[in-house]
């Protein structure tokens, strides 16, 4: 009987040192990860301005912390879950044209020498330039035209098949594009690795 709790207390010590030993290794694995990420995450940010792409990871906890008005609108009226998000990409698109254009249309009686300058602005265009006569004819040139289109994606897991107001089935990724201007169509092709996953 002695020999028993002899044998006993050094394996429970054993026991606990081992799984001590798992919490805290397990603790600086996940704190490693965590410094390679920011550490990624700061490297991005000091060249974002040279970068024509820019990818960061964060938690979620930072994704609910850092979401600004404008996502959380997107999310809320998408009625897409904050938790279920995977990935946001942002597409800032931004177009300018300077060329000088000139249309001389038909002859007009008026005053010589009178420039009309103008701006047209609307959503995400904008057009430039000025009218004048010349020779008793209008000439428009066009001095700045501006096509500038922000788009949001919004990568997310939901389940596809719906009963009532319950989901069930799979959770699968999808994606919802938001474009600031116009409409954007999605075209999402599944690779099939296996064949009998075709008819799933």
């Amino acid at each position: 009987m002695i020999k028993n709790k002899i044998i006993i207390v050094p394996i429970i010590f054993l026991a606990i040192l081992a799984g001590m030993w798992k919490v805290e290794h397990d603790g600086r694995r996940r704190e490693r990860a965590d410094r390679i990420r920011l550490q990624q995450n700061q490297a991005q940010l000091m060249v974002a301005d040279s970068l024509k792409y820019l990818r960061l990871q964060i938690t979620l906890e930072e994704f609910k912390k850092g979401m600004n008005e404008r996502m959380d609108s997107i999310l809320k009226a998408e009625y897409i879950k904050p938790a279920r998000v995977e990935r946001i990409i942002e597409r800032h698109y931004y177009y300018r044209d300077t060329s000088y254009n000139e249309i001389r249309p038909l002859p007009v009686e008026t005053i010589k020498g009178k420039v009309f300058p103008f701006s047209d602005i609307k959503d995400c265009f904008r057009v430039d330039g000025y009218m004048m006569v010349e020779e008793l004819k209008p000439v428009l040139v066009i001095t700045n035209r501006e096509f500038k289109n922000n788009t949001t994606d919004i990568i997310y897991l939901d389940r596809e098949k719906r009963f009532l107001f319950l989901k069930f089935g799979k959770l699968k990724a999808k994606l919802k594009s938001i474009p600031e201007c116009g409409e954007e169509r999605i075209k999402e092709v599944e690779i099939v690795k296996n064949r009998r996953n075709v008819l799933r």
